[in-house]
């Protein structure tokens, strides 16, 4: 069965060569928004954590009024260049917290070990 768009104007039917050479044509660059600007630098990553994880994630962003999204993409670019760094103790609890894995994806499980976050 073919699906139909409907744009917003109200436009229908538009012949299908015009979306696919509307799809490849060029973007004037000037005519996005700050908006859209800032969104094509950017990737979207889905993260499974624990609650307490993101209870802290939530308390910590309110705390320092941001988004929980720019500050865990602000800890986990900071973490990452300690990781690569050689920051000893990471290293260390990396180690420490290593399991075997029943996934065939991955090798190892880690977890985070209690009292990393503290009260929260």
């Amino acid at each position: 069965m073919a699906q139909t768009r409907e744009r917003r104007g109200g436009l229908k039917g538009v012949d299908p060569a015009v979306m696919a050479w509307q799809a490849g044509a060029a973007r004037n660059e000037a005519a996005l928004s700050t908006k859209q600007r800032y969104d094509r630098g950017r990737v979207r990553v889905r993260l499974d954590v624990p609650e307490a994880v993101a209870t802290g994630l939530a308390r910590a962003a309110a705390t320092w009024e941001t988004s929980q999204t720019q500050l865990g993409a602000f800890l986990l670019a900071w973490g990452l260049g300690q990781l690569q760094a050689g920051d000893g103790p990471l290293t260390e609890a990396l180690q420490a917290n290593r399991q075997w894995s029943k996934a065939i994806n991955v090798k190892h499980d880690l977890l985070i070990p209690e009292g990393v976050l503290g009260d929260a």
